[in-house]
Order: C-alpha cells, then sequence, then structure tokens
C-alpha cells in the first residue's frame, strides 16, 4: 500500500516589534526581539540659548519649532543669562510631551561643553533641575537675578562637567497625548571669586524616551 508522507509541522514564525516613541528615532536590538527608540535633547547657551530635542515645548514656540518623532532641536532662549553676577540665577522649563499614539517612559541626562568656568573645586557653577514650572524675579541692573522652580527635585544642585549625567535618572511615564514641565536652575554661587569672570560655558540636555517597558 502507499506510504502516506509525514505532514510537516504547521505554524507560522511569530515576529515581535517594539515601538519606541520620543524625538530622535533610533533602532535597538536584543537577542529575541528589535524595538525603535527616541531621544530629546535640551542645550543651554552660555547661559543665554538651550535647545530642546523630543516633542518638547510642542505649541509653545511661536512659529513652532519643536520636532517631530523623526528628532531635532529647538531654540530655549528663556534658559539663558548675560553678565551673571555672583549669587545670581536663570531658571527655565520645557514642556515635554507624549505626541504619539502609546506610552513611553523617558529620562535625561545633562552635560557641560565649550566651558570656560575654572575646573578645580570648589566649582561655582551648578544645576538643578525639577518636575515643575520656573519663575524669575530681580534685574540685571540691580544684579539680583533669581530663577527657581517649582515641583519635585530630580538632580541637584550639582556641577555638570563634559561628561553626561543622568539628570532624570528614575524614568518618568507619559500615556498618549499627556505632558509635564521640566526645570532646569542655573546658579553661579555667591562665593565665585574673579576667576569666574568673563567665563562662558554651553550645557546640553538629551531626553531619551522608549515605549513603556522598555529602558529609555
Amino acid at each position: 500500500m502507499p506510504r502516506r508522507r509525514a505532514e510537516r509541522p504547521r505554524g507560522r514564525r511569530r515576529v515581535r516589534a517594539l515601538l519606541s516613541l520620543g524625538v530622535v528615532l533610533g533602532v535597538g536590538a536584543v537577542t529575541t526581539a528589535a524595538y525603535f527608540s527616541d531621544e530629546a535633547t535640551l542645550d543651554a547657551g552660555s547661559f543665554q540659548t538651550g535647545t530642546l530635542d523630543l516633542t518638547l515645548d510642542q505649541g509653545v514656540i511661536t512659529p513652532n519649532l519643536t520636532v517631530d518623532a523623526l528628532g531635532g532641536s529647538v531654540v530655549k532662549a528663556s534658559l539663558g543669562i548675560a553678565a551673571m553676577l555672583p549669587g545670581e540665577s536663570v531658571a527655565a522649563h520645557v514642556l515635554v510631551r507624549n505626541d504619539a499614539d502609546a506610552p513611553f517612559t523617558y529620562k535625561a541626562t545633562g552635560a557641560l561643553g565649550g566651558s570656560t568656568f575654572p575646573t578645580s573645586a570648589p566649582v561655582r557653577l551648578t544645576f538643578s533641575v525639577h518636575a515643575g514650572t520656573a519663575s524669575s524675579s530681580g534685574t540685571a541692573a540691580a544684579g539680583n537675578r533669581s530663577g527657581s522652580c517649582s515641583g519635585t527635585l530630580l538632580y541637584g544642585p550639582a556641577v555638570l562637567t563634559s561628561t553626561a549625567v543622568d539628570v532624570i535618572g528614575t524614568a518618568r511615564s507619559l500615556t498618549s497625548g499627556q505632558s509635564e514641565n521640566v526645570c532646569i536652575v542655573v546658579r553661579l554661587d555667591p562665593l565665585a571669586d574673579n576667576t569666574y569672570q568673563g567665563k562662558t560655558a554651553t550645557a546640553s540636555f538629551v531626553f531619551r524616551a522608549a515605549q513603556a517597558g522598555q529602558a529609555p
């Protein structure tokens, strides 16, 4: 009698893709799956400007210079101060928004570049990061400008160097359409001496987001 051919196992290979959201689109890989990633960057000038990358400050800056899910940067002019004197500070907040259709978590790092500030301890230029909004008082003429942030302290006050460090080290969650403010304060210590005259620096804050369940 004729032989029956052995049946091949039926089934389909399953492919799993994990989508991550944010502002700069990248692709990461693990041994069993792949997932997309995204990031956002906030740069502060001397202290004159800052740039953001992720959907940050959407609808706040006119014209709207925020970026889409492919990444980019915008200028945050309010995170800046000229002719800064000992004891003065500046603060500004950025609106971090999940402008996609899936939840994500995000973290942020900060670093200092192009700095001419003294590097020997104690360093008198410090940064702090809060989950909240900024307020300011004082005038340049009076030499008493002061910036502060409401909300929970996430980092600092501490020094930034050319090596990036976590300024938002614990992942924060945003669902689709949800947003929150992150506030940064830059302060020149009242004890800053003459070695701090005429100095400049640029700070860069990079926000990275990943889909819920993945590390940003």
